[in-house]
Formats: structure tokens, sequence, C-alpha cells
């Protein structure tokens, strides 16, 4: 009994399908990685930490634990367990959905982490803590419905398709007031271009503001790719690895304060398991000052230094020893001149 087996002919665009998939996993993995190092580094290095930053900081590991999750069990689904299924690509998965929503929570913590932020350093800006506070809610909420909406039978993209553009709209919106927020700050503070001499609050904006940057860049290719290639997976390269974009750039703003610390004589040498910049009041004004001679010594120069003494002690003259003067040599019968001692004449009792 012979067996039919039909053949079907993949799309030409395969790998578009399936590879973006693959290697949006690889990257997440590798921010993973770099994720998990931050938080030990961090638990190690600022223990006295308020206990509302430290159940931040491993509600956000305890995230990206599941979105990796997620993403591995999706790719096993569309490369492993559904290899040869061309109907598994067009369709939407349950670890689909999760990681949309887990995403969404993921971005969202971050632009609230930010905002607290931008309210410590500026209370005037309150109302732009309140409006990014308000959008990332909708991306968050966009992000989920995206992922119930997939989940419903006979859904094609161009269905979900409104909520993925304003939940990635919305994200990047946030990311680019938050920097355009935290440069103002930069400008009103008077920093200059270097950065030898700044306050550790002046090194901390620097670093928001690069960061900020780097997660809107992110955001904006992502919408990007989904709105120009709809009908294949490009924005999974980006989807896999935004949140963790996320979660490691406000690990990196608070891992920097071991860097960024400069000493303070008016409060004595601190250590790095605790700084002011993350206290809750609000401070009057940013100062910038510039450390000059002695102020610029690191912490373990801090001590007076002796005057070196310059003066040279004269050395003492070497003693000379009471020799008696050369006696002449008296010359023998041939000449030759006599020694001053005779020779000494080995024993022989040996023999």
């Amino acid at each position: 009994m012979s067996e039919h087996v039909s053949l079907v002919v993949a799309p030409t665009n395969i790998g578009f399908l399936t590879g973006p998939i693959l290697l949006g996993n690889f990257f997440g993995y590798g921010l993973f990685g770099v994720l998990c190092a931050q938080v030990f580094l961090y638990t190690f290095r600022y223990p006295n930490d308020s206990w509302k930053i430290k159940i931040f900081v491993r509600a956000m590991l305890f995230i990206e634990i599941l979105m990796t999750a997620f993403a591995t069990t999706a790719a096993w689904d569309f490369l492993a367990a559904g290899w040869g299924n061309l109907a598994v690509l067009l369709t939407s998965d349950w670890p689909l959905a999760g990681l949309a929503f887990l995403s969404g929570l993921a971005a969202s913590s971050a632009h609230v982490f930010f905002c607290w932020r931008i309210w410590i350093l500026r209370p005037a800006y309150r109302w732009l803590v309140g409006v990014i506070a308000v959008i990332s809610v909708l991306q968050w909420v966009m992000a989920a419905l995206s992922g119930v909406r997939g989940l419903q039978p006979g859904t094609s993209a161009f269905n979900v398709a409104p909520f993925i553009l304003i939940w990635l709209g919305g994200s990047g919106l946030c990311n680019i007031l938050i920097t355009i927020a935290m440069m103002f700050i930069f400008l009103q503070a008077g920093i200059q271009a270097t950065m030898s001499g700044v306050s550790t609050r002046a090194k901390l904006l620097v670093l928001t503001l690069e960061t900020g940057m780097l997660t809107s860049l992110a955001a904006l290719i992502e919408l990007l790719l989904f709105a120009i290639f709809p009908n294949n997976a490009m924005h999974f390269l980006l989807f896999f690895v935004l949140s963790k974009l996320y979660s490691n750039t406000v690990m990196a703003v608070l891992n920097a304060r071991v860097y960024a610390e400069v000493p303070d004589e008016s409060h004595g040498p601190r250590d790095h398991t605790g700084t002011t910049i993350w206290d809750s009041h609000p401070p009057n004004e940013i100062q910038v000052t510039e450390r000059r001679d002695e102020e610029a010594a690191p912490l373990w120069n801090e001590l007076p230094k002796a005057k070196p003494n310059l003066s040279i002690d004269p050395v003492p003259p070497i003693p000379r020893r009471n020799t008696p003067p050369p006696v002449p040599l008296k010359l023998g019968p041939t000449g030759i001149p006599i020694p001053r001692y005779p020779p000494r004449i080995a024993s022989a009792t040996w023999l």
C-alpha cells in the first residue's frame, strides 16, 4: 500500500518569516545575560538602597525571566513543533500574547522609573510626568489588547495592526518625551561638554539622556519595520529585544552611581552603598562645580601630606687608620729586594 505524500512549496519569503524569530531570540538571550550581570552588581554594590527600589529591580528581573521563557516557547512552536506547517507561521499562539502583555508592562515600568527621576530632579515638570504616565499606560493597554486580539481565530495581521501601531507609537513617544525632559534638565544645569569635575547628578543625567535616545531609536525602528513589512516577521528582531533594552537601561542608570560618585568634603567620604541623589526629597537646584588642586584628589589621598624635608645632612668624614710610614726595601747582594716579611714555610709533619 503506497502512501500519497503531498508536497507543499514554501513561499519565497520563508527566511523573513522564520529568521527574525531565531535571531531575535539569540539577541534576547544575550541581553538577558547582561541584565543578570547588572542585577548581580547592583545587589552587592548597593545593599542600603531603599526597599522600594530593590523590589522594583527584582520585579523587572522576574518579568524578563517570564519573557525569556515565553520567547523560547514561541520559537519552539514556530521552528520545531510546527516545522513544515506553513499555517503555524501565519497564526498567533498564546506565547506571543503573553509576550505582548509583558513587553508593554516592562516598557511602562521603565517609563515610571524615569518619570520618578524627572519628578525628583525638576518638580516643575510634574505636568510632563503626568502626560508620560498616561501615554505609557495607554501603550500597555494596547499591547495587551493586541495579544488578546491575535488569539481570536481568523485574525490577520491587518486586524491587529491598529493596536500594535498605537502600542509601539506610544512607547516611542514616551521615550522621546523622557529624552527631551532630560535634555532640558541637562541644559538648565549648565553642564559643559567635558565631564571632568562635574557632579554625580550631572553624570547620571548624561547617562539617562544617552540611554533614552537608545530606547527611542529601537522603538522607532520596530514601528517602521512593522509598518513597512506587514507580511513578514522582520519586526520580531526588536520585539524580543526591546523590553530587555528597557530593563538594562534602568539597571545601567542604577549601577552608574559607583562610577559617577564624586567625594564631597562637606559631608566627608562616602561609600557606594547609597548616595543622596536617590533620596525622595527634590533638590533645590543642580549645582555643577569644578574641583581643582587639592580638591581633585581621590579618596585615598584625603589625608594631609607631610612636607618633604629637602635639607641635606653633611656626610661625616671617613676616619683614617693610623698606619705606620712605609719602610724602604733593602737590596740583597744580587740587587734583588729583600721582602719585608720572611716567607712562611709550611710544616711537613704530615710526611
